[in-house]
């Protein structure tokens, strides 16, 4: 993939987790931002045709793909948070794109709230 600035137009955060205690003692997870929470621009491409099907089969919500520079603090325990409506998703799967360090392709899936 060559860097086409027309296609990285979307602003994303990146959340990792960190397992710390609440009040009584109990481990919790909570997610902090890295970059200092700075915005990371990528190309965001919502499933469609076969891929959408496939994603649907695995119960997959809202399944997209990002691409993004390449960063190794970015892993599949991370999560990724759309900037400006702050929806939530989940790291399905992470491609250095041909090991070459340059750029990364993540398949996400939002983050459905439990009832």
């Amino acid at each position: 993939m060559d860097a086409n600035s027309g296609r990285i137009a979307t602003q994303i955060l990146i959340r990792k987790p960190q397992e710390t205690v609440d009040d009584d003692g109990f481990p919790i997870i909570k997610h902090e931002y890295l970059f200092n929470g700075k915005p990371v621009w990528c190309e965001w491409v919502n499933a469609h045709g076969s891929e959408f099907y496939n994603a649907a089969s695995l119960n997959l919500s809202e399944p997209a793909t990002l691409t993004m520079r390449y960063t190794s603090l970015v892993t599949t325990q991370c999560q990724i948070e759309r900037k400006g409506d702050g929806a939530i998703f989940d790291i399905v799967s992470i491609d250095n794109i041909r090991d070459k360090r340059n750029w990364l392709e993540i398949k996400v899936s939002r983050v459905v709230a439990q009832p």
